[in-house]
């Protein structure tokens, strides 16, 4: 198993009033196309141990390769052992540390799918029931009936945010923090048939919200108290509610002077000091459901128990 993570930017939509369809297909509960059995025997074989050093030595020359003029960090888990580098600056002045902490954007997902299913265990959520049963009354967003499995699968037919022209208007607003529903507005209002495959952000933002509906607290909290309550996740962090520490893999666009660094962190993520109170929590809160996640290779990476 491998672990990157490398430099690079994010930012981030206006409100804009949703519209409702009704899909023109009738929907399907079966995939277009057969999932890949998990190869859970690769997982058991792997071993913590280190790796030998003439294979360290391949891994670090490989990632300096890798790194060019910028900085990556990676965490390599084999059968022979686990192995963790990083090379390159963030910034072109401060030195990549393994514990650097980076943004680890879609990695996110996995964490929030896996929250999903302790939901699903604890008997709160059923994987084959439509997400709306999880939602809000008021929630008008066109889920397309989907059901909590479906969104999982990205296959629920919902399209996509992510775009050409978000990426765009992401690159000339790099300040502003999206809400939720501003985001949701931006999405195609057409839906595609239930069952084919099509990878999207929206699928994982409408689980956040259905995460933080049937549990009534921000995803944050539930994500602490839950799936990332586990030894070695205090870096793997959720913003804007979780303030990120040094070490940080940031560009230097991002940074403030080291000795604002901290205050400087906290306002750009629109976020509390980490001794201010927690605002009260709201169906539809602030931003990165999808992909708000924050971590260094070597605590993302980690063997499951």
């Amino acid at each position: 198993m491998l672990g990157l993570a490398a430099c690079g930017s994010d930012a981030s939509p206006a409100s804009t009033t949703f519209t409702t369809t009704v899909p023109t297909t009738a929907p399907t509960t079966e995939p277009t196309e057969p999932a890949t059995p998990f190869p859970i025997a690769r997982f058991a074989a792997i071993n913590e141990g280190p790796v030998p050093e003439e294979m360290a030595a391949k891994f670090q020359t490989a990632l300096e390769e890798m790194a060019g003029g910028g900085g990556i960090a990676a965490t390599v888990m084999t059968p022979e052992g686990t192995w963790s580098g990083a090379a390159g600056t963030a910034d072109g002045v401060d030195v990549l540390q393994i514990d650097s902490q980076f943004n680890i954007g879609s990695v996110t997902k996995p964490i929030v799918a896996a929250q999903v299913m302790r939901l699903v265990e604890a008997g709160a959520v059923s994987l084959d029931a439509p997400a709306t049963d999880y939602l809000p009354a008021d929630f008008t967003f066109d889920t397309n009936g989907a059901t909590i499995r479906q969104l999982l699968s990205h296959r629920s037919g919902i399209p996509d945010f992510y775009d050409d022209a978000w990426k765009e208007r992401m690159a000339e607003e790099r300040s502003r923090v999206w809400t939720v529903d501003e985001v949701l507005a931006l999405v195609d209002p057409a839906r595609r048939p239930i069952g084919s495959f099509d990878y999207g952000d929206t699928n994982y933002i409408v689980l956040g919200l259905v995460i933080e509906h049937v549990r009534q607290q921000p995803l944050a909290d539930v994500l602490r108290d839950g799936v990332l309550r586990v030894e070695g996740t205090d870096r793997l962090i959720y913003r804007p509610d979780e303030a990120p520490t040094d070490p940080m893999a940031m560009p230097a666009a991002s940074r403030a002077p080291r000795s604002s660094r901290a205050a400087a962190t906290c306002q750009r993520c629109r976020m509390p000091a980490p001794t201010a109170r927690r605002a009260p929590w709201r169906p539809i809160r602030s931003r990165w459901l999808a992909g708000g996640g924050r971590s260094a290779p070597a605590r993302s990476s980690r063997k499951p128990r």
